[in-house]
């Protein structure tokens, strides 16, 4: 069965669009009835796509001076907008922007629940699932996939910049187990980062490790946007260019 929604970041708005041309190929071969809502997130600070989105304009205004934590999509002219626009409208979804705060809350939030260490923009649809809820943009019983889009540790600097205490140590599994059951000494509440600095010990070179104060064990997992394939024989239809 296909999510009743489907939460997207936006940037450029490749991922979007890709989503939306797999699920129209999946439909136009009769393997889905029918289509996903396309809800796609942007952040407050970069957010043309969803300006237009609410203004019901029929072009964007680029941004020119973009800021936000989720650097992946802190793009202030995207050059997919006309079929992201297309692809939310023809879907029946909506484009939201949420606030840094909503994002780290969600980064929070996605780790302690289900371990999952994820890139500001990666855990901006979470923090969009979240702000929909409260609203009541999405059904309380409805299906919702959210895209994951980064790992944590392509954008480190973010999660350092709102850490806690930084605690070093050597570089190995047992180090960074030991620094996890000596958590609490260093986080006052499970709602702060602890962070740990792994020191090479064989080289001058160390890298940043970060972790969340209440993961234990699944402190490396990775969530990676799925790939739509139809396989039936068939060519795939081009996207649409408007």
């Amino acid at each position: 069965d296909i999510p009743d929604y489907l939460m997207i970041p936006i940037g450029n708005a490749g991922n979007i669009v890709a989503y939306w041309k797999g699920f129209r190929d999946l439909k136009s071969l009769g393997m889905v009835d029918e289509l996903p809502r396309l809800m796609g997130v942007q952040a407050e600070g970069a957010c043309p796509i969803y300006r237009a989105f609410v203004e019901g304009a029929n072009e964007i205004k680029p941004i020119e001076n973009v800021e936000t934590i989720a650097t992946a999509i802190r793009i202030g002219n995207p050059v997919n907008w006309k079929r992201a626009l297309r692809a939310v409208k023809e879907t029946g979804g909506l484009v939201e922007a949420v606030s840094d705060e909503e994002i780290l809350a969600a980064q929070r939030i996605l780790a302690s629940r289900e371990g999952i260490f994820a890139e500001p923009a990666g855990a901006s649809p979470i923090a969009l699932l979240i702000r929909a809820a409260r609203r009541g943009l999405i059904e309380h019983d409805s299906r919702v996939v959210c895209i994951v889009t980064g790992h944590g540790l392509k954008d480190p600097d973010i999660v350092l910049k709102s850490s806690g205490n930084l605690i070093e140590v050597d570089a190995g599994i047992d180090s960074i187990l030991r620094a996890l059951e000596m958590r609490d000494a260093y986080a006052a509440d499970n709602s702060h980062y602890i962070s740990a600095a792994i020191l090479d010990n064989n080289s001058s070179a160390y890298g940043y490790f970060c972790m969340f104060s209440f993961i234990t064990t699944s402190f490396l997992s990775i969530m990676s946007s799925a790939t739509l394939a139809a396989r039936a024989g068939v060519h795939p239809s081009p996207i649409p260019t408007t």
